[in-house]
């Protein structure tokens, strides 16, 4: 009896370990499942029916090296601050394909989540801002099983500061890519500490209005490359623009010299 009872706990942990019960379809219920490195697993990954069989390893020794091995077939690349855990992830409900999710930490605490795709080689897809449960909710991803993948990007210029970023899965150039969008929000409340003239369009200088020094006011939405639109609370807006990352062409000065507000991180 007590050989038996061994033997059934061998059995339900090899088939937790290789996913012979709960998965594949506990992933695409849930849509991410976690898994730690450095141990073997079996999963079908690429639809065919056949189990895959995956590890992911962590060589701190050869360089902060990851070594993604698929069925004797290998994708190496490399980490500045890699967790101890890697997920399978469904990314698209609609396809057949399960996905690999290697998440880091990042220099200066910014977070990244690279995945991978086997077909019959390891496809690099791409990588994303954040991961799955970082400290800072700014930084967690979210997947939905619809293709998108929901993350925070950071803003390219002006300041320090995040939006709503989407990325999905492109048939064309077989990547994970951000869907562009003409502009983004960003939503920043700050109070001007100059005159600050606006102008009356994008690419249009000419002068539209002056926001008085002084005056709360929410810079709503950009470009993310140049343009700012601001508003204050009178019912005055119009556009700034930035040039080399936080000067502020309408009055030649740095951003921090203009707007009371804004965050400045390394």
């Amino acid at each position: 009896m007590k050989l038996k009872i061994i033997i059934l706990i061998y059995i339900l942990s090899i088939n937790v370990v290789f996913g012979e019960t709960l998965l594949p379809d506990s992933i695409r219920k849930n849509k991410m499942v976690k898994f730690d490195i450095n141990k073997k697993i079996k999963i079908d990954l690429n639809g065919d029916k056949k189990k895959e069989n995956i590890m992911v390893s962590f060589h701190r020794e050869t360089g902060d090296t990851i070594i993604i091995n698929i069925n004797n077939k290998t994708a190496i690349n490399y980490s500045s601050d890699i967790l101890n855990y890697f997920y399978i992830v469904d990314i698209d409900s609609t396809d057949k394909f399960l996905d690999i999710a290697i998440e880091d930490d990042g220099p200066s605490d910014d977070p990244i989540t690279t995945f991978y795709r086997y077909t019959d080689s390891i496809i690099k897809l791409g990588r994303i801002p954040g991961n799955s449960q970082h400290r800072l909710s700014r930084e967690v991803f979210t997947l939905g099983g619809d293709g998108f993948i929901k993350t925070k990007g950071r803003g390219r210029v002006l300041s320090t500061w995040y939006y709503d970023a989407k990325y999905a899965f492109s048939n064309q150039k077989n990547k994970i890519l951000q869907v562009d969008t003409e502009f983004v929000t960003m939503n920043q409340n700050v109070v001007l500490l100059c005159d600050l003239p606006l102008y009356t369009a994008i690419n249009d200088t000419t002068i539209k209005t002056i926001l008085k020094s002084g005056s709360p006011s929410r810079i709503a939405i950009t470009d993310n490359k140049e343009w700012f639109k601001i508003e204050d609370g009178q019912g005055n807006s119009g556009w700034f623009r930035v040039e080399r990352y936080s000067t502020v062409k309408n009055v030649k000065k740095h951003s921090s010299s203009v707007f009371k507000g804004l965050c400045f991180e390394d």
